[in-house]
């Protein structure tokens, strides 16, 4: 039982350091594209964004990406986990109309480039953060490199298509970005149907 629980350790560690890699020297290579077609002074706002939206994401979730985690993993029961994953996604949309709000809201007060690409970014992220760990939580380690990958290549493939072909700037960074998730959150849902399997509009859990 020992050496059964070392080796999936092992596994998994191979496995998630697999998918952060190959994700992350995805990312990289593309830097030099980023480069020559925006102008320095605009990756470096993207840059300055892109920092701010990932320190944005742990308040949009508060967290929930990873109690949801630990939640499904410490519970196989199909009851107890639709309440777990229906209460995420529920707290999640509500998160996501505030950040709307205040979207729509902030030009009036302050004019900040890009805020809209901004917004929909941070909401995509969250999603996508949380269904990986849905995903990882309900034990399906593969699918979780599988989508850190696709994502990668997604964004590769939605950057040249928005900045080389539609010649969108720093926009087309953004919107790389949002596809990339996008796709991604819909080929794990096809292949897991864990939306479908474990939320629930009228929610089980007891007040």
């Amino acid at each position: 039982m020992k050496n059964s629980r070392n080796s999936k350790f092992i596994t998994d560690i191979f496995i998630y350091g697999f998918g952060n890699l190959g994700s992350k020297m995805i990312t990289f290579l593309l830097i030099p594209l980023y480069t020559y077609y925006i102008k320095p002074e605009e990756y470096g706002y993207y840059d300055i964004t892109l920092n701010m939206i990932f320190l944005m994401i742990p308040f949009v979730t508060l967290q929930l990406r990873d109690g949801v985690f630990r939640f499904l993993l410490d519970n196989d029961d199909d009851n107890i986990r639709i309440n777990i994953i229906t209460f995420t996604y529920k707290f999640l949309l509500q998160t996501t109309l505030i950040v709307l709000l205040i979207a729509v809201i902030t030009p009036c007060f302050i004019s900040i480039p890009y805020i809209g690409w901004i917004a929909f970014t941070l909401i995509f992220m969250s999603f996508y953060e949380v269904q990986m760990q849905i995903v990882r939580g309900t034990g399906n380690n593969k699918y979780f490199v599988i989508a850190s990958i696709m994502t990668a290549f997604s964004t590769a493939g939605g950057s040249v298509l928005c900045i080389v072909v539609f010649n969108m700037g720093i926009a087309g960074i953004f919107c790389a970005s949002i596809l990339a998730r996008t796709i991604s959150i819909i080929i794990i849902e096809q292949k897991l149907h864990l939306f479908k399997k474990y939320f629930i509009i009228i929610s089980k859990i007891k007040s």
